[in-house]
């Protein structure tokens, strides 16, 4: 089956010793023994009879029929009934993609027809898509979020605009596109009060932000240059210790057109928040046993 594709409606019969499907599927089989805790199990490669018949997806789920059995010298097992199949990923269903599952492909897909409409070129036109991710909330009241930066070319110039996924009412849309100084972690979907959430979080978005203001400020800007953290250049990194009151963010960025570069940036927690202190130098680190920055050299 190609990518995407669910086999619904199809049926799948494998006999005993049965290669004209080229390589079967192994099944694993476990089982208690009896009057013992431990169980054992068998793996049989192709000494089996199967009847896989597939019904229709319908809610994130495939249903269907299956007769199995199998023997060997250790085990005689057999399996036969109905089931039913959570499915996710990328799902096509008659050509479209199941915009409500939580997959990388679903946000490739729609950065692909946002950039072919808005840029009015053709789908083949956009080259790539990096700095995939993804975020899955436990919360129920929030919506699962996903961030690209897509690649393109249009008129023999490439060029590549940053956008931001949100889950909404069960499906996956475009949320906004964000300009190019501006960076991910600085501007996240869900704005959230700076005391409720982990430290680590805290301080990555501050971080961020003081990273975004200084090249929003600058010449940058007006050269159309963007600034990116994260994917390929490692994510943010954020130690701390509420006790010594001190927290160091390793953020290593690139701006367009240039080498990669690293900031360090010394927080003190004041009052339940924690605020920027200096940058650190290369060879400066928080020793949080000392309480204090030390030096390398």
């Amino acid at each position: 089956l190609e990518k995407g594709i669910l086999p619904q409606g199809k049926t799948f019969i494998s006999k005993s010793g049965d290669t004209k499907f080229g390589t079967k599927p192994h099944v694993h089989v476990k089982w208690k023994i009896k009057g013992k805790s431990s169980s054992d199990s068998k793996i049989f490669m192709n000494k089996y009879d199967l009847n896989l018949k597939f019904d229709k997806y319908k809610n994130k789920y495939l249903s269907g029929n299956i007769s199995f059995t199998a023997k060997s010298n250790e085990v005689n097992t057999s399996l036969k009934g109905q089931f039913k199949a959570k499915v996710d990923g990328f799902i096509l269903i008659d050509g479209n993609p199941d915009l409500s599952t939580n997959s990388f492909e679903n946000l490739k897909y729609l950065a692909t027809e946002y950039i072919s409409k808005k840029e009015k070129i053709l789908s083949d036109k956009v080259l790539k898509h990096t700095n995939v991710t993804m975020a899955n909330y436990n919360d129920i009241k929030k919506d699962n979020t996903g961030y690209l930066v897509v690649h393109f070319e249009k008129n023999g110039e490439k060029d590549y605009k940053k956008l931001q996924f949100r889950k909404v009412k069960d499906k996956w849309l475009v949320w906004r596109e964000l300009n190019k100084p501006q960076i991910n972690t600085a501007n996240p979907i869900h704005p959230f009060e700076l005391g409720k959430k982990g430290y680590s979080t805290q301080l990555k978005y501050k971080a961020s932000q003081l990273l975004e203001k200084e090249y929003s400020a600058s010449p940058y800007i007006k050269k159309g240059k963007g600034i990116e953290i994260g994917g390929f250049l490692g994510s943010p990194t954020a130690s701390y210790n509420s006790k010594v009151k001190m927290a160091e963010v390793k953020l290593t960025y690139k701006v367009d057109g240039e080498k990669e570069k690293k900031k360090k940036y010394l927080y003190r927690l004041v009052d339940k928040e924690w605020v920027f202190d200096r940058l650190l130098k290369d060879s400066e680190k928080v020793d949080y046993r000392k309480g204090k920055v030390v030096s390398n050299k």
